[in-house]
């Protein structure tokens, strides 16, 4: 069971990520070749504009019921039900389709979505009216940082799997503790990006079938895709606020043997 305890008991671990000192083409093969393509997609790039073209569909067979990427999303999202939401004002940056209602504690005032792509905002609202909550969709630009809503609007931020995404990481955090109020939280979960577990899991898994079935590389999509590590995030949430992290499944192990990391940072 999730547990703030557990929070508090790791939250001074440091940061040792075994990448900084794997052999440059064991990187490659599991994190992307970073130093090559860089952060930000190319212009242009047949690759990406053909993985941007499917994102919808991979999407979605990952979050079919029973699947391991499901049971991963949703070890992440037990800790919305840590946080009574009843009417509060929330956000979230990357909902997918709102697939995480029912952990929530309590019935939110407001719910504003944000995300880059508008495909999935006709789930979002049907989800959330289901549940008696209003709701509002705003299309974002994933490289201009800017939320469309006033200083100090909202209580809580969830982002759930989407941190990794942000690029750049810090003016997209600066954007979202922005938008919070003083004592607001951030709330959600990224995946251990740039750790051993998950490289080799994705290497295994996904990077084969993505090549198999449609003829692109992660190695390259990976570098714009994730273009944020697990532990650069944790260290961008610290200069933040008060931050409240716990790894799964093995809470206690390294963020290189885990696959997820929980967390909550509480804005100053």
């Amino acid at each position: 069971m999730f547990t703030w305890e557990a929070f508090y008991l790791i939250k001074n671990v440091c940061i040792a990520m075994l990448r900084k000192i794997l052999p440059k083409f064991i990187n490659k093969q599991l994190f992307g070749d970073r130093e090559k393509y860089g952060q930000k997609a190319w212009d242009n790039d047949p690759d990406w504009e053909k993985w941007l073209s499917l994102y919808t569909e991979v999407y979605e067979l990952t979050q079919r019921k029973g699947s391991v990427q499901a049971k991963i999303n949703d070890a992440g999202y037990e800790v919305i039900s840590t946080v009574n939401l009843n009417n509060k004002t929330i956000g979230e940056i990357g909902p997918g389709g709102c697939y995480h209602t029912n952990y929530f504690n309590g019935t939110p005032e407001h719910y504003h979505a944000f995300d880059v792509c508008s495909d999935f905002f006709p789930t979002v609202q049907e989800n959330l009216k289901k549940c008696n909550i209003s709701s509002t969709c705003h299309k974002i630009d994933a490289y201009s940082s800017k939320l469309p809503i006033e200083d100090n609007s909202l209580d809580v931020m969830f982002s759930f799997y989407s941190m990794e995404h942000l690029y750049p990481l810090d003016s997209w955090l600066d954007e979202i503790f922005r938008v919070l109020k003083p004592g607001g939280k951030l709330i959600g979960a990224i995946p251990t990006e740039g750790g051993l577990a998950w490289g080799l899991g994705r290497f295994i898994t996904s990077k084969r079938a993505v090549k198999r079935d449609y003829d692109i590389d992660l190695i390259k999509i990976v570098c714009w895709e994730h273009p944020n590590t697990c532990d650069e995030i944790i260290k961008q949430f610290k200069k933040r606020g008060k931050l409240e992290h716990q790894s799964w499944p093995f809470s206690f192990l390294p963020f290189d043997t885990n696959l997820i990391i929980k967390y909550i940072t509480t804005k100053n």
